[in-house]
């Protein structure tokens, strides 16, 4: 059972890794600290753009939220997803974690920044 409910963590990671990708084309950028994971279910305010919902949950096998800490600049730079894992504790050797995409990222037209 434990490792079926990681490799759904796992694929879980994946899939708000890719909803995160598309909430940033949607909407020029990725989520805030702020709005976090949440934003991929219901659109921030006063935010254009917004297709969603991206994705239909935040949180892992064990009903932990899964952790996000945004990019650097809210356009370019690596974010990272976390789920404390089976012992919800974070910091520990049982998390699971993915990171986005280190490069900027291109605009509409291209290369270089929106």
């Amino acid at each position: 059972m434990l490792r079926a409910q990681r490799a759904q963590a796992a694929s879980d990671l994946m899939t708000l890794a890719a909803a995160l990708e598309q909430f940033r084309q949607d909407c020029g950028r990725y989520p805030t600290a702020a709005e976090g994971v949440t934003a991929l279910l219901a659109p921030p305010p006063q935010l254009s753009g917004w297709r969603g919902p991206y994705t239909r949950g935040v949180t892992d096998p064990w009903g932990g939220a899964f952790s996000y800490i945004p990019p650097p600049t809210p356009t370019s730079g690596a974010y990272r997803l976390t789920s404390a894992g089976p012992d919800m504790r974070a910091g520990t050797a049982d998390d699971l974690t993915a990171t986005g995409p280190a490069a900027p990222i291109p605009g509409p037209g291209g290369a270089g920044t929106p």
